[in-house]
């Protein structure tokens, strides 16, 4: 059966292969039960056994159809071409309470609105006509619109190794980015 309340986001992270491996884990993780689709295929999280390409030649199980338990599953693209990974992504996303899609690049076709991850830099940052979430790297100047906290060296090291808590003030902040889905 289908999962009536579907939230679906999109993510690009163009500037920063860190914070594009850890801003999709943790908006997952915000959302509590959540099916990560690393379309970029860069994340390389230990739980990304599975892979859109294998599921498409082997077909899915029920364990792919709907979560087994609470937390964040990751599926990455695998060889197909971001066409077919999306076809076989909108199968999956139905019985998915949540779903992050990582995007490779905003120049790439999204089946919704991207929402751009970036450092902030003040000395750097100049409009963008993208809806940005911030990143900050400090405790100083406030970012022109949404922002996540600083995250320790600690914490990322942690969500890498693919330990993450949906207690951390820095999953936890991700609660109001999905509210711009």
């Amino acid at each position: 059966m289908p999962c009536m309340s579907v939230r679906i986001a999109v993510l690009v992270v163009p500037d920063d292969r860190i914070l594009g491996r850890l801003a999709p884990i943790g908006m997952g993780a915000a959302a509590g039960t959540c099916l990560v689709v690393d379309l970029a295929d860069r994340i390389g999280y230990r739980g990304a056994a599975t892979t859109l390409g294998a599921l498409r030649t082997s077909g899915f199980h029920r364990s792919h159809l709907q979560p087994g338990r609470e937390g964040v599953a990751i599926v990455s693209r695998g060889d197909l071409a971001i066409d077919e990974a999306l076809d076989v992504t909108s199968e999956l996303v139905r019985r998915w309470p949540a779903t992050v899609i990582r995007m490779p690049a905003l120049d790439v076709a999204s089946p919704r609105r991207p929402i751009v991850v970036r450092p902030f830099l003040p000395e750097l940052e100049a409009e963008s006509p993208e809806r940005v979430v911030w990143q900050r790297l400090s405790l100083g100047q406030q970012p022109p619109g949404p922002s996540l906290p600083p995250i320790s060296r600690g914490r990322a090291q942690q969500i890498l190794r693919g330990a993450v808590s949906s207690r951390w003030r820095w999953v936890r902040s991700w609660a109001q980015i999905w509210r711009l889905v």
